[in-house]
Formats: structure tokens, C-alpha cells, sequence
């Protein structure tokens, strides 16, 4: 009997803190694992939304992710297994999950957007930017947010306009990001940024990358002022970060890398302290926020 997909994933969460599982012999590939969430998460939205036109057309979920990808039931949970025993491949895998439904979304936002709903959200008393907004104060630089807020704070810091970013949801990847930057291939990029913390278990985390999963992080501790560490993975090397105090407990955090590529995105945003360097973006323990102004970005 078909053992189900929902269930699968209840089982990834139940393993997720558990000791290394052992390596299955018919591993499922990263990169195949990934692909396959993700068109669970679709199918399981799409159910939810009209599950009567998606029985009636026949199509039964379990089945058609598993013939679709040419998996079985039982390889596909001993794959889930192994991957959520190991916290930096599991959150590699819902990062790359997350990125993909993200775009998607934009895709289809900014062909069906229409100018009412690219105002402005007010909630309460705060006023949350828009995409175009975030894109005018980024200089024109192609920007957006996922699973974040973004309020425009009623002062500037420095000459510069001033950014309350705050994680919207803890099960989510959170981060700003700054696409499709053409570069050199062996230029050094050098990116600075002014951030202030909001509460003590706050970190601020920078990314440097280019397709996946090449890329630089670092991840600086904004309550002892200090870089937790860096980690550079595939095109990127020679990286560096820094961070200095500042007044009114203000920090410029900066992340230098030499890269082998010609085209690079920046993400940046808050995070937590306990979290692995090269991971800060996914899920959180807490919703943490952070003040900062948009990045300054320099190619040598």
C-alpha cells in the first residue's frame, strides 16, 4: 500500500531533531528532493483551493508525484529521513523549496498586478512598503522581500533612508533581496550596509551568492559586536567580513568576497544568533527585526 505523501512529511518533521539517519542505498538526489516538494506543495494548494476539479479530472496526488518522479513510497521516506536528520541539508532543501514558490508568486503578481494593489498596506499605525517602493529607495536596483515586513522608519541615519525589516512568520524563509547584478567574472564585490538591533536575540545576516548553491555568508552579532563567522560554497572565494561600531548603537556590517562568476544577488536581513552560517535565511525560533539601511554595493 502507498504510504502518504502528508504523512512523509510528518515523518521529516518527526526526524528532523533526531540522530544522522543512515544513508539509504536508492538516496533520492538533492536536487530531485527538492523538485518533489516542491510539486507536493503545489498540488496540496491546489487541493485545498478546488479539490472537486482536481477529483474530478482524476488525479490523485500520491500517485502522480510518484510516477511522475519514478519514485516509490518506501525510497521516498527513507530519503526524507536521512535529509531531516541532517539540519544544513534539510534547511538547503526548504530554502531552495521556498525560493522557487516565492518566484513563482512574483511571476504571477507582476503579470496580473494592477496599480490599486501596488499601494501601500496599512495595518494599524505602521505603513509596509511595497515591491516598487523597496525598488525606488534601492536606486532602481531590482529588489524585493520574502517572508518579511518592511516599514519606512519616520527618521534617517547617517543620510540615509532608515528600514525596520521584520520577520512576518517563523516557519518561512525570511530576507531581503537584491537580483540579477551583472558582474566580472573575478571582481571582488564588496557589500556595506548601517544596521541597528531591536532586541538582544537578533543577528543580521548577509549573503553574497549566484545560482544556487554557490554563494558567501556571514552572520554578525549585533549585541556583542562581532562576525559569528563566514562560509563560501562554489564560485566565491578570499571572503572577509567586518563589522564597526557606530553611534546610537549603530553597526556597518560589510562582506567582501572575490567572485568567479558574472552575476550576483544580495540577500540580507535578520536572523537569529544560534542559526548556521550558511543557512541564516530559513526558519526562525523568533520573529526577529532589525533597522537597516539599503545596502551599499561596490565591484573592484
Amino acid at each position: 500500500m502507498k504510504v502518504s505523501i502528508i504523512g512523509c512529511l510528518i515523518i521529516l518533521l518527526l526526524f528532523s531533531c533526531s540522530n544522522k539517519a543512515p544513508k539509504p542505498d536508492n538516496l533520492i538526489p538533492e536536487g530531485k528532493m527538492v523538485d518533489i516538494i516542491y510539486d507536493v506543495s503545489i498540488l496540496t494548494a491546489a487541493k485545498g483551493v478546488n479539490r472537486k476539479l482536481i477529483e474530478n479530472n482524476g488525479i490523485l496526488p500520491e500517485e502522480f508525484i510518484y510516477d511522475k518522479h519514478n519514485i516509490d513510497s518506501l525510497q521516498f521516506v527513507s530519503s526524507l529521513n536521512y535529509y531531516a536528520s541532517d539540519p544544513e541539508k534539510y534547511d538547503n532543501i526548504y530554502t531552495r523549496v521556498d525560493e522557487r514558490i516565492q518566484a513563482k508568486k512574483e511571476n504571477i503578481g507582476g503579470a496580473t498586478k494592477s496599480d490599486k494593489k501596488d499601494e501601500p498596506i496599512t495595518d494599524r499605525s505602521r505603513v509596509l512598503l511595497t515591491k516598487k517602493q523597496i525598488e525606488d529607495l534601492s536606486k532602481g536596483l531590482i529588489s524585493s522581500k520574502v517572508g518579511l515586513s518592511v516599514e519606512k522608519e519616520a527618521y534617517d541615519f547617517d543620510n540615509k533612508i532608515v528600514l525596520k525589516v521584520s520577520r512576518s512568520s517563523i516557519t518561512s524563509s525570511s530576507y531581503m533581496l537584491i537580483r540579477d547584478m551583472k558582474i566580472n567574472n573575478g571582481d571582488e564585490v564588496i557589500v556595506s550596509v548601517l544596521v541597528k538591533n531591536t532586541n538582544d536575540k537578533s543577528a543580521f545576516g548577509l549573503r553574497i551568492s549566484g545560482t544556487y548553491p554557490n554563494r558567501v555568508d556571514a552572520i554578525f552579532d549585533l549585541n556583542n559586536d562581532k562576525v559569528i563567522g563566514t562560509k563560501a560554497i562554489g564560485y566565491f572565494e578570499n571572503e572577509t567580513a567586518s563589522i564597526i561600531s557606530m553611534e546610537n548603537g549603530w553597526f556597518e556590517c560589510k562582506l567582501k568576497t572575490k567572485a568567479n562568476i558574472d552575476d550576483v544577488q544580495i540577500l540580507y536581513g535578520p536572523t537569529n544568533i544560534n542559526k548556521p552560517i550558511g543557512v541564516w535565511t530559513v526558519k526562525s525560533d523568533t520573529l526577529s527585526s532589525v533597522l537597516t539601511t539599503i545596502p551599499i554595493i561596490s565591484i573592484e
